[in-house]
């Protein structure tokens, strides 16, 4: 067969680049497939877990694990869905390639192509809030993404510095590893972020911005890998070496529940790095959206879980037994109260917390006898 002939009408030299071009559409498709898929999860998880979150977060008092459950709660999906729109395939209206499509710019055009919302004003000038430059998405993804991870890794760090009882010795090693941590992971995002505001283009064919040369995200994801490694490690470590805690309940489900997160997150991230090394240049984000969404629902999971082991905690100790009435007819009542008998004084939790604990501060409570004077019958 000669380079002349044609099938179908097509020459046959140019089809093996049709077939490629074919292989890489179906590809970038099955991205496109489980991206959507993942926030669609993460959304129904949200719903169905948001009961639990008004009851043992919204409830909560205010300290710092509330704050950064929330923020890892509600930017994760509001970030995701809105980068699907420049690297899915989403959008309608085409990406520039330029920061600014045009370097004929006054300052206020300028703004404009760098904001984020659309504002029409009748009479006055369109202000559009979402990027319309690949370049800006590029690296507003690959810096947002290493401060959820940074958020998730620093929420399991204080709820065990809480199991740990703050001791130093583990406190400030875990500490200054989380920040080290961290500021690798932040140099890592500024690199990749240079070499991908410099590397992504508008692909007219798809609707999304492409990177046409591979870009290796092992050095952005491995940092936090090898933090949780010796997190999970230095965790059983001392749970074997000093199995009796102050908050035993606690403890378990937290061991528990740690232990899932941690090998369902680590198998996660390994599965995204080893695909960005492996995988063709159409599959690199693959896992993407996938792993940042299932990292946020497991981490969603383990705070909504220990919340709720807390407040159970606290409430049997109040009560007594699950209906309310002690069984020897002995209660918790208010210090201004008087009786008769007095059996012993407790320091009760009055959940104030700081620092992410649940049970820090406590008021003095009596423990009364409401048993009645025989003897005055």
């Amino acid at each position: 067969m000669s380079s002349n002939d044609t099938v179908d009408g097509i020459p046959v030299a140019l089809l093996p680049l049709l077939e490629a071009g074919w292989s890489t559409f179906y590809m970038f498709r099955a991205t496109v497939y489980l991206s959507i898929a993942s926030v669609t999860f993460l959304i129904y998880d949200h719903v169905l877990t948001l009961g639990d979150e008004v009851e043992y977060i919204w409830k909560a008092p205010r300290n710092i694990t509330k704050y950064l459950f929330l923020f890892n709660r509600y930017m994760v999906p509001i970030v995701i869905c809105i980068c699907m729109r420049a690297f899915i395939g989403v959008e309608s209206a085409p990406l520039s390639n330029e920061v600014c499509p045009s370097k004929q710019l006054d300052l206020a055009q300028s703004l404009t192509c760098l904001t984020v919302v659309r504002v029409v004003v009748p009479g006055c000038m369109t202000l559009s809030l979402i990027p319309h430059s690949c370049k800006v998405w590029s690296a507003v993804s690959i810096a947002i993404s290493p401060i959820s991870i940074a958020n998730g890794s620093f929420i399991i760090l204080l709820r065990l510095w809480n199991v740990w009882d703050r001791r130093m010795k583990l406190l400030l090693p875990t500490f200054a590893l989380f920040v080290i941590t961290q500021c690798i992971t932040v140099a890592m995002a500024v690199r990749l972020a240079i070499k991908d505001y410099n590397a992504s283009l508008y692909f007219v064919y798809t609707h999304t911005c492409v990177f046409p040369m591979k870009i290796n995200y092992v050095s952005l994801w491995a940092p936090a890998v090898g933090f949780e490694v010796v997190l999970f490690a230095v965790t059983w470590w001392n749970a074997l070496s000093r199995p009796r805690t102050n908050d035993v309940a606690l403890a378990r489900q937290l061991y528990w529940d740690g232990s899932i997160v941690f090998f369902v997150v680590f198998t996660l991230r390994v599965m995204n790095m080893v695909i960005s090394i492996v995988a063709p240049l159409s599959l690199t984000m693959l896992g993407l959206y996938f792993v940042w969404a299932a990292n946020t629902v497991t981490i969603s999971h383990l705070v909504l879980n220990l919340r709720k082991v807390a407040v159970e905690q606290i409430e049997a100790s109040v009560v007594g037994v699950p209906n309310g009435t002690p069984a020897d007819s002995i209660g918790y009542v208010s210090p201004t109260m008087t009786s008769s008998r007095s059996l012993r004084s407790q320091e009760m939790p009055s959940l104030q917390s700081g620092w992410g604990t649940d049970v820090e501060t406590g008021e003095n409570y009596e423990l009364r006898s409401q048993i009645s004077n025989k003897s005055s019958t």
